[in-house]
This record gives C-alpha cells, structure tokens and sequence, in this order.
C-alpha cells in the first residue's frame, strides 16, 4: 500500500509539473509569436479563431490532456496488474486473454482515427462562435441601427448547432466504443468464472474470488486506457494548434545594428520571408527601395533620417 501511494504521488508530481512546464512553455511561444505578427495576420484571420486558441486550446493542454495522460498511464498499470494475478490464477486464461486484447487494439484503431477527426471538428467549429459574438458585441449599434437583431441571432443559432453537431458526433463515437468494450469485458469475467468453476476442486475459494475480482477490474482498466489513450490523442489536436501559431512569420525585427545584422531572434524567419517578397515586388534589372531593403534585414542609414524633425528646403508654396 505504501509503495502504491508513493508511486501515484510520484507520478501526478511528475505529470502536473512537466505539464505546467510545457503549457507555460508553449503558451508563452504563442503569446509571442502572435504579438510579433505583422497586420496582414489581424486583418485576415478572425478574431474568434484567435480567442479559441487562448482560451479553449489552452485551457485543454492545462487540463484536461494532463488529466486523459495522467487516467491512461494508471490504467496502464491496473490492467497489468489484473492480467498478472489473473493468469496466475487460471494460466489457461492467457488465450483468452490474447484474443481479447487483439480485438481491443483493432476497436482502438479504428477509434482513433474518428476521434481525432471529430475533436478537431469541435475546436474548429468554436472560432465561429466567439467570432460573431465579439463582432455582436463591438457593432451593436449598427446592428440595432439597422434592426438586424434577429438575422444576427440566427447566425449565432446556426454556429451554435454546428459545434453541437461536432460535440455530439464525438459523444457517440465514444458511447460507440464503450458498448463494445463493456461487452469484450463481460466476455472475461464470464470466462474467468466458467474456468474457476471447472477447475473448482483444485482452485481454493479464496483464489476464486481473487481471480473475479481482478477480471472485473481487467475491463474497468483496459476500458478506460482506450478511451483515455485515444481521447488523450484527439486533445493533441490542440497542441498543434497552438504550434501552429507559435510557429507564425514575425514582423520586421526589434533591433537592427548599425552594420544591418537584425539583432532579434526571429532574423532568419523574417530575412526569408521578406526576401520572398521583395524578389516578386521588385522588377528584374531593378534595385529594391530602401524600405524594400529594411523588410530584408539589411539597412543603408544614409537613406534614412537620424533625428525626429523634418527640414524643407527650396519650398516654394503659391
């Protein structure tokens, strides 16, 4: 006892302190990253979709993904433990065991490639949700202006039913696997107790209810590794969101020395990306502006003012 209890305590310290490392990790690269994005990214991406990344993508990679790796590791460990005392137990139960383990793998296959799927369903469906409430809420006097509110209301409607459709295709999909996995599990205690009752003069009754009651726990952990392994994969879908926008092309950078070296960190990304653009903004035979140059990186000070003042000279105003 003593040893499972320091064993689980070690287990959820390293879990949620290596969680909480990385969540700070990858939410601190995405704050930056997205702080640093040039206007062309407000202007074309919604707000919505970038409120869904802060807010539900976020609060997933520090909840619930530690909660879903954390279940799938313990029950990891509990189903070992029951196929360990079951065969040795009932040693004949190692075929049935076998089989009922490949028919759980290929439903946990064919699960995880739904799952995935409709759990990015849902996340994808939200950004249109918090989209149009936000842009409600900053014209809603145009909106009242215009008597629009019952056309805006349906629009929410519809965007709310969408999200419901992804949340209850998921829920399915899961009560789907559940039944299968309940029934492959009431397979196992129906066979562990047929065999002890077979085998019941050479089996004390001690060993026998021993034997029952890791078969009941045999299904409860090898349920709850599926769903937990598989729900725990579809949430990865928000890690790579939220990559995703770490990972977006920087403005021009912070600091530039007087030798034109970009000083910031995200040089090179920049350097390549402006490079792009200025090639296919400036004809062939002819040399980029100087600002065409400054986006690239590289800067010529002298086409550039030193102090904050402007000077006319040779004005003549009529």
């Amino acid at each position: 006892v003593v040893a499972n209890s320091v064993f689980a305590f070690l287990r959820l310290f390293i879990f949620s302190k290596g969680a909480a490392k990385a969540a700070a990790t990858l939410f601190r690269n995405m704050a930056f990253a997205v702080f640093r994005s040039p206007m062309r990214f407000f202007e074309t991406t919604p707000l919505g979709r970038i409120v869904n990344r802060f807010s539900y993508d976020a609060e997933t990679l520090d909840f619930v993904l530690l909660e879903k790796l954390n279940a799938s590791v313990a029950s990891t460990f509990w189903l070992l433990s029951a196929i360990t005392v079951i065969t040795a137990v009932q040693p004949i139960m190692a075929a049935v065991l076998s089989i009922v383990l490949y028919l759980y793998y290929k439903l946990q296959l064919f699960y995880r490639k739904t799952s995935v799927q409709l759990q990015r369903l849902d996340s994808i469906s939200r950004s249109p949700i918090q989209a149009h409430f936000n842009e409600t809420l900053n014209g809603a006097v145009t909106v009242r202006a215009f008597s629009a509110q019952s056309r805006f209301a349906q629009h929410l409607e519809h965007t709310v039913e969408e999200n419901a459709r992804a949340i209850l295709a998921f829920s399915a999909a899961a009560r789907w696997l559940g039944v299968r996995l309940e029934g492959l599990g009431a397979v196992v205690t129906l066979m562990t107790g047929f065999l002890c009752w077979l085998f019941r003069g050479s089996i004390s009754g001690e060993l026998t209810g021993l034997a029952l009651l890791w078969a009941s726990n045999f299904t409860i952990s090898l349920t709850f590794m599926v769903k937990n392994s598989t729900e725990a994969e579809s949430k990865f879908n928000s890690v790579e969101r939220m990559l995703h926008y770490a990972d977006l092309v920087p403005e021009a950078p912070l600091e530039i020395s007087e030798d034109g070296a970009a000083q910031d960190e995200d040089r090179e990304r920049q350097r390549a990306s402006s490079a792009v653009l200025v090639k296919d903004a400036t004809p062939s035979g002819k040399d980029a502006s100087p600002t065409e140059t400054a986006l690239a990186g590289q800067v010529n000070r002298k086409h550039w003012p030193s102090l904050g003042k402007l000077e006319f000279r040779d004005v003549v105003l009529s």
